[in-house]
């Protein structure tokens, strides 16, 4: 399910392209592309090695409505520190990537499977029937998980 930061920058126009993942030294990195209202302003590059996030910025103007944008949302919850973590440019960036490639796994299992969410599922887990989805299909899935069934993922992308 897309974060609260995800909806806000939706709805505000900043959009990814071009996300592409690899295997740094440290942790998994990323090089993406900023987009506002279709518009190209940034390459940012997370290059895995321990150092900071690398802006490339097309459009000035772009990077700092982004970072009064970031600076806007409220901070980030954290189970290390209790008022949370406040926002900036790279924080919201990385949780842009991390919804985005979310979503590009949730499509891919949703091609062939029917995938749910339930009540019953820790935080991350959910189930898939090797059913591809169907309206017919769906109605069986509730059917058998009744109250317990939280989402039928695949009806995201209708």
């Amino acid at each position: 399910m897309p974060t609260k930061e995800m909806e806000l920058t939706r709805k505000a126009d900043w959009t990814l392209k071009g996300v592409k993942t690899f295997r740094g030294e440290e942790c998994e990195g990323y090089n993406a592309d900023l987009y506002l209202r279709g518009k190209k302003v940034a390459q940012a590059d997370e290059a895995a090695q321990g150092g900071p996030l690398q802006w490339y910025w097309m459009d000035r103007q772009a990077e700092a409505l982004f970072d009064s944008f970031a600076k806007s949302l409220p901070n980030l919850e954290s189970q290390y520190f209790p008022d949370g973590l406040e926002m900036d440019m790279d924080l919201l960036l990385g949780e842009m990537v991390s919804d985005f490639l979310q979503e590009r796994d949730w499509k891919r299992i949703c091609r062939k499977k029917t995938a749910i969410l339930l009540k019953s599922h820790g935080d991350g887990e959910y189930a898939t029937y090797k059913q591809p989805y169907s309206p017919a299909f769906a109605k069986k899935v509730r059917e058998w998980n009744g109250n317990d069934l939280v989402e039928i993922i695949n009806e995201r992308y209708l």
